[in-house]
């Protein structure tokens, strides 16, 4: 009837309203489901969006079994238009996965297999074949902490194909490997991010000294650690990752080692080190050691002192300290009381509380360069009121 084409009305101008919200330019029709889904249960059609729910999933269950019927036929195409699009092989998947694994127990590749091939569908983009496999992998870390290393190991492998256009094992991963750090140092000199000195270090070699197994030794957490914060990334808007692990290690070292008289032999003798992780140095060292900013203290004490000049120039230095990654302690005990006396202005000081407030916004503010958040904290003697 007319009432229930009003409420049709009103949905679909809703869930266009919330599409139009997105801001993109193309929107997966499981998105679309998916509001359409949210939009039901929040005018209360709880029954509709019960049937709803159910007819998505035996939608979803048919859609599966078609994509496994044409995996299993070698006929689902995957990739996009601009990427080039190819017919998805199980068993190329299946090999780079054994591969991956190498010394690695308790690892079900067919598991994974089969868990990935219920999760792609027609003409997906490669890159997200490589999120759905990262996922299922990283689904199964709390059955065997293998797992953990073979998802760091995927992860990898996406930089190895995204920076060197080699794929993990292959016979030229070594020597591109090597041969690209020399490039690696020029681009990031180039974006004005690494250290001009860095150009006069001998990066042959350095990179003879690369021992690329050990990028065998992460675990996921700690190579998403370093991907998420601390591997440099380039200034594109996508704000690619242009740095592998065994350059980060020696970039870091190269920095440590800039002042010595024998700077090559020095950086190597701190690659090893990093790299084994025998000593992991702290993350100011491993965020700027290096670049055109290499602080590289982790923690810094300073004194406010009891004037409005003093304390505006500790909020100044403590942003400029926390913006390179410095943690900071400040003692406020120099600071005048509650109920002490202004002798400029012959008033009252309302004491040390709102000036902290200010000391907190600066850390959250700051938040070490936009990298993570500030570490700032604020001592005062017990007697202090």
């Amino acid at each position: 009837g007319v009432q229930e084409m009003d409420v049709v009305i009103n949905l679909t101008d809703e869930v266009s309203h919330l599409i139009e919200l997105q801001e993109i330019d193309t929107i997966h029709v499981e998105a679309v489901q998916d509001i359409v889904e949210e939009a039901l249960m929040q005018n209360n059609h709880l029954k509709v969006a019960k049937n709803y729910i159910l007819y998505r999933e035996r939608q979803t269950i048919k859609r599966q079994k078609h994509v496994l019927e044409e995996i299993k036929a070698k006929k689902l195409e995957i990739g996009t238009q601009e990427e080039g699009v190819e017919l998805y092989n199980a068993d190329i998947l299946e090999k780079k996965l054994v591969y991956l694994s190498q010394n690695l127990d308790y690892i079900q590749i067919s598991d994974i297999v089969e868990q990935v091939s219920r999760q792609i569908y027609k003409n997906i983009p490669k890159k997200d074949i490589h999120k759905v496999l990262l996922a299922c992998v990283k689904e199964k870390i709390e059955k065997h902490y293998n797992y953990a290393y073979l998802a760091s190991r995927v992860a990898v492998d996406d930089l190895y194909r995204s920076i060197l256009k080699q794929a993990w094992g292959s016979k030229s991963l070594n020597v591109e490997y090597k041969a690209q750090f020399k490039d690696y140092i020029a681009k990031g000199i180039e974006l004005d991010m690494l250290d001009k000195s860095l150009a006069d270090f001998d990066c042959d070699q350095l990179a003879n000294a690369f021992d690329i197994s050990r990028d065998n030794l992460f675990k996921y957490l700690g190579m998403q650690i370093l991907q998420d914060r601390y591997f440099l990334r380039d200034r594109s808007e996508e704000r690619e990752i242009y740095e592998l692990p065994q350059w980060f290690w020696m970039r870091v070292a190269m920095g440590l080692a800039k002042e010595e008289k024998d700077k090559e032999k020095q950086a190597i003798e701190f690659y090893h080190v990093l790299s084994k992780m025998d000593f992991v140095s702290s993350t100011p060292t491993l965020f700027n050691s290096g670049t055109t900013h290499s602080q590289m203290s982790s923690c810094y004490l300073n004194t406010v002192d009891d004037s409005l000049s003093g304390i505006f120039k500790n909020y100044s230095d403590n942003a400029q300290l926390s913006k390179w990654a410095g943690g900071i302690g400040t003692d406020w005990t120099p600071v005048r009381a509650s109920g002490s006396r202004i002798k400029g202005t012959n008033g009252l000081s309302q004491g040390i509380i709102p000036f902290i407030k200010i000391f907190n916004d600066v850390a959250l503010a700051v938040n070490q360069g936009g990298k993570r958040k500030g570490a700032m904290c604020a001592y005062l003697e017990v007697w202090h009121t």
